[in-house]
């Protein structure tokens, strides 16, 4: 008999829950009086439909070369990009993934520079303080 007792209350708890004790007459979704579980309930359509799809994170590309990063480095700063050539003429300066190449970077520099890249108008002056330098003797 107690079984049957909690039984029923547990069945009246869920006809209240779904709104179904309300005594027949409904108040509007959203009313102060709802629960959250009634307004879910009554409005079947904030449930989606489908399942958004899940996507697997990318895969991290393998690292580049030096080579291959002053291979598209060349094609960006060949388009004007003043970044890439920024960069570029860093690898020249100190040969990494291309031949040691001075004169190559300085006009990488300038061409940035131009564009207002800062990097480059800095690289341009501490090439012409250790030019300087040099000449001296110091």
């Amino acid at each position: 008999m107690r079984h049957i007792l909690m039984a029923a209350a547990a069945s009246a708890a869920l006809m209240f829950a779904a709104g179904c004790g309300s005594g027949g007459a409904e108040e509007p979704a959203g009313s102060k009086d709802e629960t959250p579980v009634q307004e879910a309930v009554k409005a079947p359509e904030a449930i989606p439909a489908t399942p958004e799809p899940v996507v697997a994170p990318a895969v991290p590309a393998a690292p580049k070369t030096p080579k291959e990063v002053a291979r598209e480095l060349a094609r960006a700063a060949a388009r004007g990009d003043a970044r890439a050539q920024s960069k570029l003429g860093d690898m020249f300066y100190v040969g990494r993934g291309v031949v040691r190449d001075r004169a190559e970077a300085v006009r990488l520099y300038r061409l940035a520079a131009e564009q207002g890249d800062v990097h480059a108008v800095e690289m341009l002056k501490e090439i012409a303080v250790s030019s300087k330098k040099a000449v001296e003797g110091k």
